[in-house]
Order: C-alpha cells, then sequence, then structure tokens
C-alpha cells in the first residue's frame, strides 16, 4: 500500500492530537446525550402503554428498563452512535483537513485477500476470547454482558436486529473510529514513540468504551477487548485498510451472537448452564 505522508513531532502533532482529543469528546458527549435522550423517550412512550406512571418508570430496576427499552431502543442507539463514530472522522479528514477516506482505510485493494485475513484473525480471536474466559472462570470471574440485551426466547424478529446491529453496525463504526481514525491519526505523527502509543492508547480506548458493557466481570471484558484492540491496530497498520479489520470484528460478533442467542432460544442446553 502507499504510505500516507507522516506529520513531524512539534507544532503540527500537537495540534493533530488537539483535534483528536475534541474529536473524541465530541462523540463521548454526544453519545451519552443521544443515549439519555433515545432511552427515556423509549421507557416514557413504552412505560405509558403499559399503564406505568412516570414516577414508576423512574424507579424501575435496571433489569426491567433494559426490557421495556427492549431490542427496538438498543437497536436506535446503537444506529446512532456508530453514525457518529463514522460521521465525526469523516467530517474531520475529508472536509476539515481535506484528505483522502483511505487516510481512515476507507479502501479494499485486493478485497478477497483482506477478506480472508479479517475471517483468519476472527477465528483467532474467537478462540482467544474463549481460552482467556476460561481462565477467568477458573478464579470465579465471570462477565455478564450478555445479560444486559434485552433478548428473549422466542423474539426472532428482534433478535435478527439485534444481530445486524451488533454483528455488521458496531463493528463497523468502531474499526472507523478506533482503527482508521484514532489508530490511524497518532500512528502518522513522525516520532520514535508515535507507533506504540498508537497502539496502547487506541487499545485501550477501545476496551474503555467497552467497560460499562457489563456491571460484572469488567476486568474479563477489558483484556479481551483491549488484547483484541491490538490484534486489530496491527492488522490496520499493515494493510491500511478497515475493511479486514471489520470482517474479524464482525465475525467474534457474529459467532459469539449466534451462540448466545442459541442459548437464549434453548435454555436447557448444557452449554448455556455452565456459560
Amino acid at each position: 500500500m502507499q504510505a500516507e505522508p507522516t506529520i513531524p513531532a512539534g507544532t503540527g502533532s500537537r495540534r493533530l492530537i488537539g483535534h483528536v482529543l475534541l474529536d473524541l469528546t465530541l462523540i463521548i458527549v454526544a453519545t451519552i446525550a443521544m443515549s439519555l435522550v433515545v432511552s427515556i423517550f423509549f421507557l416514557l412512550v413504552r412505560g405509558l402503554q403499559a399503564g406505568l406512571t412516570p414516577a414508576e418508570i423512574a424507579n424501575l430496576t435496571p433489569d426491567a428498563a433494559i426490557q421495556l427499552l427492549g431490542v427496538g431502543g438498543v437497536l436506535v442507539i446503537l444506529v446512532l452512535q456508530n453514525i457518529l463514530f463514522v460521521a465525526v472522522p469523516i467530517v474531520r479528514v475529508r472536509f476539515l483537513r481535506h484528505e483522502p477516506l483511505s487516510v481512515l482505510g476507507l479502501q479494499a485493494q485486493r478485497p478477497l485477500r483482506l477478506l480472508l485475513i479479517g475471517l483468519g484473525i476472527g477465528i483467532i480471536a474467537l478462540m482467544a476470547n474463549a481460552l482467556l474466559s476460561t481462565l477467568f472462570l477458573s478464579f470465579g470471574i465471570r462477565q455478564n454482558q450478555a445479560a444486559q440485551y434485552p433478548l428473549y426466547q422466542g423474539q426472532y424478529l428482534a433478535q435478527i436486529l439485534f444481530a445486524i446491529g451488533a454483528a455488521l453496525i458496531v463493528p463497523f463504526g468502531e474499526e472507523v473510529l478506533f482503527r482508521g481514525y484514532l489508530f490511524g491519526s497518532l500512528d502518522r505523527i513522525d516520532a520514535p514513540w508515535s507507533r506504540p502509543a498508537a497502539y496502547l492508547i487506541s487499545a485501550a480506548v477501545f476496551a474503555l468504551a467497552h467497560m460499562l458493557a457489563a456491571s460484572e466481570g469488567q476486568i474479563v471484558l477489558l483484556t479481551t477487548t483491549f488484547l483484541l484492540g491490538l490484534v486489530l491496530a496491527w492488522v490496520f497498520q499493515r494493510t491500511g485498510s478497515v475493511f479486514p479489520c471489520f470482517v474479524a470484528h464482525a465475525t467474534n460478533n457474529g459467532v459469539a451472537l449466534l451462540a448466545l442467542l442459541t442459548c437464549v432460544n434453548n435454555p436447557l442446553l448444557e452449554v448455556c448452564l455452565q456459560s
């Protein structure tokens, strides 16, 4: 691939880092505000339809609130969140920096090769996640991310919609933001520390972004997502494309979600009882 121009350490790099911090702050604030607005809207509408008073809605337990929010509310939040993840980097790179979108890795030269790389990395990531989860489980540490999803037996349409969001929309938005924009921007700084910093910072931010996805055993989620972030950053750095990163991420999420939905619809399976 053709190397992107580097940015000498100094005023230019400080400006770039400032822009990255500003954009991440904007995304965080907008995501929190948007999530609150969408959640309140869905909870109020569905709560009132169910005959609940505003006071009863405000006092719902977390599990009851998730159930009332439903897949529809979660999917709207995911879609809007990942629109932000893609739109902010594109605006920054294409319209403010006046650079091609290839800077974000939005290119796919030799797509079959990139597809195979992504599938291979995705399968390796799945096996590594399984091993790490088993290791943590041997110490009595279990993360409960799946319990935060409003997925219920027999609700197949809701499950399909959620699968589209979690296995396709989320991986694309996260790869553009964390690999294409965050890692790619830091890696362009012409300094000895830039590449190690790009790996560590992009993987750490990626992991921290998933911290609230579980209410128990967050260390498991932080560890697995941090290591996955490092691997995906390496794939991006070697290929210059987010396409194989997306494929790997989608493979990891898709297979894990398929296993979860199998358990949701077949709760008596032994594997579900042990997970």
